[in-house]
């Protein structure tokens, strides 16, 4: 009955086609981006202040695939504001969402990822390795909006979500602040 995305363009699509009901998107929360690799690697610390290191470029890396998945579309704003992208692209395994980049991770099928912090706190099989500092990327966003076809209720919970006690829920589990709208 409730929808939560990090992208607000698709919550809009559907809400301008009848699927979410008028007037319900909220801004909930805000994330930020990091780069993991598993626990007991031996991948150096990474340090957005200058160039990427080279071992780095040598090693597979997991991201959200830029044309579908939200936490691509961001790691791609970062790795282009840096000028690492072109050089790092061919190295890329691209997945079909965050979870799936934390997954190739812990699995030791790509040697570093990028995903949202709060994902990766989820982990015990990763570890961060780098800070994205957020002004290399949009903002993060977290938006919730009631299905149409909602059951009674919903409204309730939306508001638990944007509420003090949801904010409490979302701060433990690696999320900020977002209700401000930047």
């Amino acid at each position: 009955d409730l929808i939560v995305s990090a992208n607000r363009t698709w919550i809009e699509y559907l809400e301008a086609h009848g699927y979410i009901s008028p007037g319900t998107i909220r801004l909930i929360a805000g994330n930020s981006l990091v780069v993991i690799a598993g626990a007991d690697s031996d991948s150096p610390d990474l340090n957005f202040e200058t160039t990427l290191p080279g071992s780095f470029k040598h090693m597979n890396f997991a991201m959200g695939d830029p044309a579908y998945v939200p936490v691509g579309r961001y790691t791609k704003m970062v790795l282009d504001s840096l000028g690492w992208y072109k050089g790092l692209k061919e190295r890329a395994i691209l997945a079909k969402d965050v979870s799936s980049v934390l997954h190739l991770v812990e699995m030791g099928a790509c040697d570093w990822g990028v995903v949202y912090r709060s994902e990766a706190m989820q982990s015990e099989n990763v570890r961060i390795i780098a800070e994205i500092p957020d002004s290399l990327h949009e903002p993060i966003h977290f938006y919730l909006a009631s299905l149409r076809d909602h059951h009674e209720g919903t409204h309730a919970l939306a508001d638990l979500y944007a509420g003090s006690k949801g904010d409490a829920i979302l701060l433990k589990y690696g999320f900020t602040g977002g209700k401000e709208e930047g």
